[in-house]
């Protein structure tokens, strides 16, 4: 049997304490509760929770949304007045999650663009609908940079990215020849030049300031103020 002495022991314990006092320290150092958020809180509302960049993404639009109520409301008179009839009282996003009234939309423009329009709950379904009107859009003449993604709108991701294609629409059916209502203005016209062979010619041949660097020749010869210049009188 070891026989420890007393100030071994005493000496052990207060290791024992300042070890025990550290870790507490570090363990309170990291337990911020106020860091944490609960799930509940940093969900959407559609139960989806979005961190990093997607998050920072999805606040940006929605912030740019919500500075510009104007367009949504614009949007919503638009199809309404297309349609001939209202769209309910839920949000926008909500009408047009299905894609129903969306491919409704293009073949008020033009009829038949979208021969059948699904009308099932079932999500993949509402999808197709929503990927139909994006290609029905594609071949109306919607620029590919106003065009968005299925999820921004089935899923709530980016319904300011929704918002813009429907105005992008507006504009392109007043191009193509669409007399019904208007959103937005109309896209002007390509205004094609066309020169003869001796206006090529003559443009070839017109002395150009290339060779004379960026002052075209200037100089500032004569450009000098004398007017204080001091004059010694003997």
């Amino acid at each position: 049997v070891v026989k420890l002495r007393w100030d071994d022991i005493c000496v052990k314990r207060h290791l024992c304490v300042l070890l025990l006092g550290s870790c507490m320290t570090t363990y309170a150092k990291y337990d911020d509760r106020s860091a944490y958020v609960k799930y509940e809180d940093r969900a959407d509302e559609n139960g989806n929770v979005l961190y990093g960049l997607d998050k920072e993404l999805a606040d940006k639009a929605k912030a740019k949304l919500s500075a510009n109520p104007k367009m949504e409301q614009d949007a919503r008179s638009w199809i309404e007045e297309l349609l001939h009839e209202k769209l309910g009282d839920g949000s926008l996003q909500e009408v047009l999650k299905d894609g129903s009234v969306l491919c409704q939309v293009v073949n008020a423009i033009r009829p038949n663009t979208i021969p059948k329009i699904a009308k099932s709950m079932m999500p993949f379904k509402q999808m197709e609908n929503i990927a139909a009107y994006l290609e029905a859009c594609s071949k109306l003449g919607v620029p590919a940079y106003d065009l968005f993604q299925t999820v921004a709108l089935y899923e709530n991701k980016d319904m300011l990215a929704v918002l813009t294609n429907i105005h992008s629409l507006g504009r392109v059916a007043q191009r193509i020849g669409f007399t019904g209502p208007t959103l937005g203005a109309k896209l002007a016209d390509a205004n094609k030049r066309e020169f003869t062979e001796e206006q090529m010619q003559a443009a070839t041949a017109a002395p150009t300031l290339v060779v004379s660097g960026s002052h075209g020749g200037a100089t500032q010869a004569q450009m000098i103020d004398y007017s204080k210049n001091i004059v010694k009188v003997t």
